[in-house]
């Protein structure tokens, strides 16, 4: 549990601070992702394996993800999915992106279900 719980608030961390330095600070998705990745390697490197896909979220334009509570939302969801799926994926190439992938298209798929 207290992992999961980890893993849920580097998520929401990392899809928020890439957001911003994407779109408020204006450095780009990759510039964003690759500062996110790299301080979550080199500050927490247990977890930096779900930072770094969380920040792969927040690469998302604003057309996907308009807001910065929107991002939020998208980390709340990219953290349930990286935790409960970890397993599953294990030693497959390429979970990263499918795994932030699926997270987004969950995200919109909320958003078109609750009418937003």
């Amino acid at each position: 549990m207290k992992k999961q719980l980890i893993t849920l608030i580097t998520s929401i961390v990392s899809v928020i601070v890439t957001y911003l330095l994407n779109h408020h600070l204006a450095l780009g998705p990759f510039f964003a992702n690759g500062i996110v990745g790299l301080s979550g390697a080199l500050l927490f490197p247990k977890w930096a394996g779900g930072i770094y896909i969380a920040s792969f979220v927040g690469m998302s334009s604003t057309e996907i993800i308009p807001t910065l509570g929107s991002a939020f939302w998208a980390g709340i969801i990219v953290g349930l999915v990286f935790a409960n799926t970890s397993p599953v994926f294990d030693g497959l190439g390429g979970k990263g992106g499918i795994t932030a992938a699926t997270s987004v298209l969950l995200y919109r798929i909320l958003l078109l279900l609750i009418g937003s």
